[in-house]
């Protein structure tokens, strides 16, 4: 058994977002104030070691504002302490990349596991040292180069000691007649010096009354803001629930058979799944997002316009001698930032539900075969290509196959699903059906026993690397079960004859509702045999 952390959110109600408003704003300040302070300070050095922040800080700072609650304070150490941390990471990757140049151009996992630091701020890292060296220099001091801040509308309460008696916030859980309502009770600034408790009284979603009914145990929650994409800022109150899960072995896992996922950052497809197992493969299902794509891409547009407006107005108002007209143009500036400010914000929300519907997809689609295992392959951001398209997908497609891994894992423990890595190496040069080197020409496969699509290729590659994976551990711990078939008839026995699920499994497990929500977000279809037919194996029950 192991533990699980899952959060869900809940929106506060309008009457108290003044108060919340004022708390992040003193919260802010506060944070601030110490990230100043303590940056340059030998306190650094001790927050690297596993000790907690807010025991470390507390040492060297000072309580200007008496009036704040000690729970807030307290509050606002921690936080800055996570930042700090954060910072600190990306301080020492820094360095050490700017004293060896040469490590610009590595792999960044291959740096991540020789630093023992995040992969992510690695990529990151080096992006911002190559276009210093675009520039024809190199910036040695993190501060001077990077300049941290802290701008994040968020408010953490993990200090306070208790969920259930806090000095600062009391959470409540009940069921009254079979439904579950939550009563929060929070502390809150009404004026100058002024705190007052403020009591919410609210009915939980289906999904936090499920895990309460199995006996999940709520930890800490945070208060965040969020802009809309209509404009409107809301508050959500954070709530982590940790719930024991069991998470499936691959040694006891009796069938070798998974679901092998080909992540194709192409300018059509987010990937293409395939069902394999050691006697054949199924057809292949393609995950697909062009509406979005092209949605993401208009709204870029208008950004790349308003910023040209935004300039034009700058330079107008740096030339202009008239007083009013200068108040007139800081005015339409301004209403231009927020206008850009939200376009952002809702590319950023659109990216966020299209990586929330496609590892929903994957992880529902496994189940509907019965299958514990998903096979991904190991990403190298850097090798995603640089489409001759606009700026906006490779945006995207950037940070999404740079979150997948993270989020599919997330989602598969809930579903007791096993997910294994592998290496993608040359999954495309090399045939899976004959396992002679290939030619690979956009998205043909070209081999002398025929072509393929490119990605199917890499896919059942992939998913044939991982089924030799799962069969040397069991040889490893004596667990090797026989591999021979049962008969009865499951949808993992007779993968539809197009590489689907069937929407009676899927529906088996989602009502239709959400899948048809789901298919407006991403698309999922399966090869058409009189288009395509040339680029797959054709055989009985979908394996080739």
């Amino acid at each position: 058994m192991d533990n699980l952390t899952l959060s869900y959110s809940l929106t506060l109600p309008q009457s108290i977002y003044p108060h919340l408003d004022y708390l992040m704003s003193i919260n802010k300040r506060q944070i601030k104030n110490y990230l100043k302070d303590l940056w340059n300070n030998e306190t650094l050095s001790k927050l690297t070691e596993k000790a907690k922040a807010l025991a470390v800080l507390k040492k060297d700072t000072k309580r200007t504002d008496k009036w704040i609650p000690s729970r807030v304070y307290r509050n606002s150490l921690e936080l800055t302490g996570q930042i700090l941390r954060s910072q600190i990471e990306r301080k020492q990757i820094y360095e050490f990349i700017a004293n060896h140049p040469c490590t610009i151009v590595y792999n960044e996992n291959y740096l991540a596991k020789y630093l023992e630091k995040s992969p992510l701020f690695i990529l990151n890292i080096q992006r911002q040292l190559k276009k210093q060296i675009k520039k024809g220099y190199i910036e040695k001091d993190y501060l001077k180069a990077v300049k941290p801040d802290f701008n994040a509308d968020i408010f953490i309460s993990s200090a306070d000691d208790s969920i259930e008696n806090g000095q600062f916030k009391k959470l409540e859980f009940y069921k009254k007649k079979g439904l579950w309502f939550m009563k929060l009770k929070i502390k809150l600034p009404i004026t100058n010096q002024k705190f007052k408790w403020f009591e919410i009284k609210k009915a939980v979603s289906n999904k936090i009354a499920k895990l309460l009914n199995k006996e999940a145990k709520p930890k800490a929650p945070l208060i965040k803001k969020e802009l809309l994409s209509n404009g409107y800022e809301i508050f959500k109150l954070i709530i982590p629930f940790e719930i024991k899960i069991n998470t499936p072995k691959v040694e006891k896992i009796e069938e070798e058979k998974l679901l092998s996922i080909d992540l194709s950052p192409s300018e059509n497809r987010l990937a293409v799944a395939t069902v394999v197992e050691e006697k054949g493969h199924s057809k292949p299902a393609f995950f697909k997002a062009k509406r979005i794509i092209r949605k993401i891409d208009r709204i870029q547009k208008e950004i790349d316009r308003l910023e040209k407006k935004i300039d034009h107005i700058a330079n107008n108002i740096h030339t202009t001698t008239n007083k009013t007209h200068k108040e007139e143009l800081q005015k339409r500036l301004q209403h231009l930032y927020q206008e850009q400010k939200r376009k952002q914000k809702k590319i950023k929300q659109i990216r966020k539900e299209v990586l929330e519907i496609f590892t929903n997809w994957i992880i529902e689609y496994a189940r509907s075969y019965g299958i514990k295992v998903i096979a991904i392959e190991k990403l190298s951001f850097k090798n995603i290509p640089n489409w001759k398209i606009s700026k906006a997908i490779k945006r995207f497609t950037d940070w999404f196959y740079s979150k997948v891994k993270d989020k599919l894992e997330y989602k598969a423990k809930i579903k007791g699903i096993k997910i294994i890595e592998i290496n993608p190496a040359n999954t495309s040069r090399y045939c899976h059906k004959c396992g002679e080197k290939g030619k690979a020409e956009k998205l043909v496969f070209k081999c002398e026993c025929g072509e393929y699509d490119r990605d199917y290729n890499a896919s059942v590659n992939i998913g044939k690397r991982a089924i030799k994976i799962i069969k040397r551990i069991k040889e490893e711990t004596g667990k090797s079960k026989s591999q021979e078939q049962g008969s009865r008839d499951t949808p993992a026995r007779n993968p539809f004859r197009q590489g689907l699920a069937s929407f009676r499994s899927l529906l088996s497990i989602k009502p239709l509702t959400q899948l048809v929500a789901y298919s407006s977000l991403v698309e999922v279809s399966a090869i058409k045999l009189k288009k395509l037919s040339k680029w797959i194996d054709l055989h009985d029950y979908g394996y080739g």
